[in-house]
């Protein structure tokens, strides 16, 4: 799932600009929130 979104952000941040700027943008960070999320709850 994650893999699939990134691919998606991947490919809009390829292909224009402006709003799917922001869809990359959104896209990459999900993995990165995601890797965040997982070692808190890890954590704790």
């Amino acid at each position: 799932m994650i893999g699939v979104l990134s691919v998606g952000a991947l490919i809009a941040a390829l292909t224009g600009d402006g709003w799917r700027d922001m869809l990359s943008w959104v896209g990459l960070a999900v993995p990165i929130v995601t890797v965040g999320w997982a070692m808190r709850a890890r954590r704790t």
